[in-house]
């Protein structure tokens, strides 16, 4: 702004102001008054008015210092939200970081908050639908040319949502697999609180699928504790205090969980067994065991220490049983043999009844020679 000479200082308004300061000879000539003034509004004009009646043009420079006494957003229009917390963004490196702290004297903590509504327009609360995405975060890496989805945790209505209190939701966690640029689910929370991992329908509680195939296993427990000899690697617990054999513990299905093959039960006071499906209805074809005796003569119950050092143990060896009893015998995926149902007591019991047959028939063959002789 140009002025006639010396500093400008307000002086005197019962003067008059500007004519005034003027006749006072503070070095502003009152001719040039109504230009200068339209120089003072063209110049606040191409700045930020503090009532927001104008708006930026280009980027904000701060000079390093923050914003502070931020209100809060009253429409939905409004960027940015700050009330009683403390906000920041910043940057490390070239990454940028966003944090929020809240100071309450109560059990609240921060809340980041994701919205959806079917309106059309900004500010319209039309009820979602069963089926529609609230809101998705998205992880992705740099390929190269552009960027690819690696992960992703999304939130869906699952249900029929109502008007005030009934928004029945699932959460979805993805991953995206090797030489593949789509993510896949991978687990899912549903509305009733059920958990899925590899499957989208969960049918109970916790619910795995493994369809990765055979060389994975569809779950591993693992006591990786110092000192957890008595402490158990799964626990299962039941609610009714029930001690009979009918009271389930685990069971063990086939087929895609369309046939059985036994349960894990009670059996009695502080015990457990094995249980099998033998109800007369599950049955036709019955007839009697043919005999069993050259069978269970065959069998040959041995002692044994394993070769890496795992220890000493008794039982059979199962290329041997395979002879007599074939439907014991199954095939691990590393080709060993397994044997199911003769374990080191039934091995010490088919011990006993060998030694206490061979004892009787000495016993009888020596009455027959002393009968033989004397009836002679």
């Amino acid at each position: 702004m140009p002025w006639s000479g010396g500093s400008y200082t307000k002086g005197n308004n019962a003067t008059g102001g500007w004519t005034g300061d003027a006749s006072l000879g503070i070095g502003i000539e009152a001719g040039r008054h109504d230009t200068q003034d339209n120089d003072f509004a063209t110049g606040i004009n191409q700045c930020l008015n503090k009532d927001g009646s104008n708006a930026a043009t280009g980027p904000l420079n701060a000079g390093g210092f923050k914003v502070t006494n931020a209100a809060n957003a009253t429409v939905a229009t409004d960027v940015v939200t700050l009330g009683q917390a403390e906000a920041g963004i910043s940057t490390s490196g070239t990454a940028l970081n966003i944090s929020n702290t809240q100071f309450s004297n109560n059990s609240s903590g921060v809340v980041l908050g994701i919205r959806k509504s079917r309106g059309a327009t900004v500010g319209t609360n039309t009820i979602v639908q069963n089926g529609d995405e609230i809101g998705n975060i998205i992880w992705q890496g740099a390929n190269g040319t552009g960027y690819t989805n690696t992960a992703a945790i999304g939130v869906i209505i699952s249900g029929t949502p109502g008007a005030t209190n009934d928004m029945p939701g699932t959460m979805i966690f993805s991953t995206t697999p090797d030489g593949s640029g789509t993510s896949t689910e991978r687990m899912r929370i549903d509305s009733q609180g059920k958990v899925g991992i590899g499957i989208t329908n969960p049918s109970s509680f916790f619910h795995i699928k493994n369809s990765l195939g055979s060389g994975v296993n569809a779950g591993t427990i693992v006591s990786d504790a110092t000192g957890d000899l008595p402490i158990a690697a799964l626990v299962l617990v039941k609610k009714d205090n029930d001690s009979t054999t009918s009271q389930v513990l685990m069971q063990f299905l086939t087929n895609g969980a369309a046939t059985g093959q036994g349960q894990i039960n009670a059996n009695g006071a502080l015990q457990a067994a094995f249980g099998s499906y033998s109800d007369e209805r599950l049955k036709e074809n019955i007839e009697d065991l043919p005999s069993q005796l050259a069978n269970i003569f065959a069998l040959r119950p041995v002692e044994f220490d394993y070769k890496d050092g795992s220890g000493h143990q008794i039982g059979f060896i199962a290329q041997e049983v395979q002879h007599v009893y074939p439907d014991l015998i199954g095939v691990g995926k590393d080709g060993y043999l397994t044997l199911s149902g003769l374990g080191k007591n039934e091995a010490r019991m088919i011990k006993a009844f060998q030694e206490f047959a061979e004892s009787t028939q000495a016993t009888i063959t020596a009455l027959e020679a002393r009968v033989a002789a004397l009836e002679a």
